[in-house]
């Protein structure tokens, strides 16, 4: 094997590579409807990436089931 220092690899400066990723745009996503479109109206997701979207989206599934457990614990202890 060729160590890096024979290869002539050290001392060598890496140029940054540019991307060109696209800005992330959750009004794209799944749940968009017309004709409201994407609705938020505090702008929790503005600048955000899809890896934060996505933890947002889980977030309020988990908080509206617990919500309808509640409420149906409600009425059934109101009727018992």
């Amino acid at each position: 094997t060729v160590g890096p220092c024979r290869a002539g690899l050290v001392g060598r400066r890496l140029r940054p590579v540019k991307t060109s990723r696209a800005a992330y745009d959750p009004a794209l996503e799944e749940g968009a409807t017309e004709p409201l479109g994407f609705f938020d109206p505090l702008g929790f997701t503005k600048g955000k990436d899809a890896a934060n979207f996505r933890k947002f989206r889980v977030a309020e599934t988990k908080h509206g089931r617990v919500a309808m457990m509640a409420s149906i614990g409600t009425v059934v202890s109101h009727s018992v």
